[in-house]
């Protein structure tokens, strides 16, 4: 069978619950610590497993302790992957919670050979709506970026590329170090979600994220549809990259120019679904 990882740290509230649903869904799992660094106390980060410099080009701020420790806990499992030289493995991060419908697909050992990463609950993304042919599982690939690494199966020649690619260090945010579609990293989601994500007093990266990244005034009065068609320009004539907010051009069209020109071609076109997930 597939194994099982779970990527948290020592402390966290939410990892009682995650064990105890795959117990009681009869799965074997194993538990790989990263670090906790969700409280300024805690926050002595290792020059060697971040590098403050590409998140800044990146990101436009620097991370999150909360953040670093989620990213570097899934490049852990993936040097874990390598080492081990398994084929193919499952990644749960520990406010994840597994369907009985997930136990179901899980328990029938699945392979999906032209797909490398499968994702069993996504927050953002594009999706194409035509599905793969995989019996009853609605399977649907991805055209752009996505966030998704609270669920999802990882073959070994992915985790290849990204610890190649990142060096094993954190600059970036969990999904994803690498460039996906650039890396002919093919991925794809299965709907409906096999997996749900606990929303029990949020997560900390969501609270961390909006301290770190404060709304603009602006954002409160006027309606987010009008801001949405504004923001549109904004991002595909590159403003925020002239500017200098973001360094990394790839990382900034993958991220904002090829998200809008998908949805503006769906407009038309209507061969996409978007994905959103209120977390």
């Amino acid at each position: 069978m597939i194994p099982i990882f779970i990527q948290s740290f020592k402390g966290s509230y939410k990892l009682d619950g995650l064990t105890c649903r795959l117990k009681k869904l009869k799965l074997r799992y194993k538990i790989i610590y990263s670090l906790n660094l969700t409280k300024p106390s805690k926050r002595k980060i290792n020059k060697k497993i971040y590098d403050s410099k590409k998140a800044n080009q990146k990101l436009g701020r620097e991370m999150g302790g909360a953040e670093i420790a989620c990213a570097y806990g899934h490049i852990k499992i993936y040097k874990y992957i390598i080492k081990k030289n398994i084929p193919r493995a499952i990644i749960f991060e520990d406010d994840a919670w597994p369907t009985n419908e997930f136990a179901s697909w899980y328990k029938k050992n699945h392979t999906y050979n032209n797909i490398d990463l499968l994702s069993f609950i996504s927050t953002s993304g594009h999706i194409k709506k035509e599905t793969e042919n995989f019996k009853e599982y609605k399977v649907h690939k991805y055209v752009s970026h996505f966030n998704g690494t609270p669920a999802y199966l990882i073959n070994l020649k992915s985790c290849k590329k990204i610890i190649k690619f990142s060096q094993g260090m954190v600059a970036m945010v969990a999904d994803w170090p690498i460039n996906l579609i650039n890396h002919n990293i093919r991925s794809a989601i299965i709907l409906p979600n096999l997996v749900k994500l606990v929303k029990q007093n949020s997560s900390f990266l969501k609270k961390e994220r909006k301290k770190i990244t404060k709304d603009f005034f602006i954002k409160k009065i006027i309606p987010n549809f009008i801001l949405d068609f504004f923001l549109t320009f904004y991002y595909i004539f590159y403003i925020p990259y002239i500017f200098g907010k973001y360094q990394n051009l790839e990382f900034y069209e993958e991220h904002f120019v090829d998200k809008r020109i998908i949805r503006i071609k769906n407009f038309f076109t209507r061969n996409y679904i978007q994905i959103k997930y209120d977390y």
